[in-house]
């Protein structure tokens, strides 16, 4: 009987078996996916307010920029080189009476017209054989400037700048006449200056070459505002003063028969000639006088600026500034003293023949430039 009961329970746990394995535990649910990292945008900079902002998000206020300019008309000289000339010949001298030779630095205009009119004429007034026309200076520009946006502040959208710029000449100003041969081909110049010892060749074929050359230094203080145009770009304006000092020079080279007929007065009516240029031992001139001057002036410019990265950007600027004084020219040279004396006034020649010591001329600093540049935004 017992026998039977224990094959009974071993029966029954038989056939309980396969639905105790089959009830296995729920699987756990997956673990969520993190989120994907929002797509990485590139950037160049751009600008916030009127200061650079970088990648980061970070402002920039403080830049340090070069640039390099064109400046037209150098030290205001145009005029006196193309159509004035300057240094007045007394009417009595060899230069003006035969060659029409009005001043002792010819401005390209007369040149031009003496020298067609030689060449086209068909009587013995060739006054003039050759010429080369100078032209305006032209100068170029470099600077540098450290700028800060005040934005923070403020809270307007102004800046203030330093800077340096160094100006040079680059083009013009190089000019040379050579005198024709009336001396030689009219008879009545002829005649007047062999009938006073003196030789008519000697008259005829000078050269006289001059050179302006312009350098000059600034150091402008400006405060400007900048207005935003789009996220990348700005345009500014400024204004201020600056620190001035420099000038020009004026380098010339005249050989001994142009000297002649600088420093040889004659009288028509008592037929009379004397050259006081051979009187004062004759040969060539070369020097070169320098006019210089230093004071305030103003400045204001007009700007647009470019961002090219978070830290750096381009500009292009119309910048113009100035101060104007007379001045007088470094002294010059015993030869040129005589030469100018002489070619000034007769008078002078025979009372000291060193009288003319310095020129006096107005000397013009600053101008307009167009400039180009980079900027680097560095905090």
């Amino acid at each position: 009987m017992k026998i039977r009961k224990v094959f009974s329970v071993i029966a029954g746990l038989a056939l309980l078996s396969p639905l105790v394995a089959q009830r296995k535990p729920a699987a756990a649910a997956p673990a969520a996916r993190p989120a994907a990292p929002p797509p990485v945008v590139a950037t160049t900079g751009s600008m916030t307010g009127s200061s650079a902002q970088g990648v980061s998000g970070k402002v920039k206020r403080f830049s340090f920029g070069v640039n390099v300019g064109l400046k037209g008309n150098q030290a205001n000289l145009g005029d006196t080189i193309t159509k004035d000339g300057t240094l007045d010949t007394a009417s009595s001298t060899v230069a003006n009476t035969f060659y029409n030779t009005k001043q002792a630095i010819m401005a390209d205009r007369t040149n031009a017209i003496l020298k067609y009119n030689s060449g086209n004429t068909g009587a013995a007034y060739n006054m003039l054989s050759a010429y080369t026309e100078g032209g305006a200076l032209t100068g170029i520009d470099f600077g540098g400037q450290g700028q800060y946006d005040l934005d923070d502040l403020i809270n307007l959208p102004l800046f203030v700048r330093a800077a340096f710029n160094y100006q040079m000449t680059l083009a013009g100003g190089s000019q040379s006449r050579t005198l024709g041969d009336v001396s030689v081909a009219n008879p009545t110049a002829n005649a007047l200056l062999t009938s006073n010892g003196l030789t008519p060749s000697d008259y005829a074929g000078g050269t006289m070459t001059t050179k302006f050359t312009s350098n000059s230094m600034e150091i402008p203080i400006s405060i400007g505002f900048n207005a935003r145009i789009s996220d990348k770009t700005k345009v500014y304006i400024g204004v201020g003063a600056s620190w001035f000092n420099g000038g020009w020079d004026l380098a010339y080279t005249v050989d001994e028969k142009y000297a002649n007929a600088l420093a040889t007065h004659v009288n028509t009516s008592t037929l009379t000639a004397t050259n006081y240029w051979k009187n004062a031992g004759g040969g060539s001139v070369d020097d070169t006088v320098k006019f210089r001057v230093s004071g305030i002036g103003v400045n204001y410019f007009l700007g647009i600026e470019q961002m090219l990265t978070d830290s750096l950007s381009a500009f292009a600027e119309i910048y113009a500034s100035g101060m104007a004084k007379v001045s007088y020219s470094s002294e010059m040279s015993a030869k040129t003293q005589k030469l100018f004396t002489a070619l000034s006034s007769e008078t002078l020649a025979q009372q000291d023949s060193q009288w003319f010591k310095r020129l006096a001329f107005p000397v013009v600093l600053g101008g307009a430039s167009i400039k180009v540049g980079v900027k680097y935004y560095l905090f």
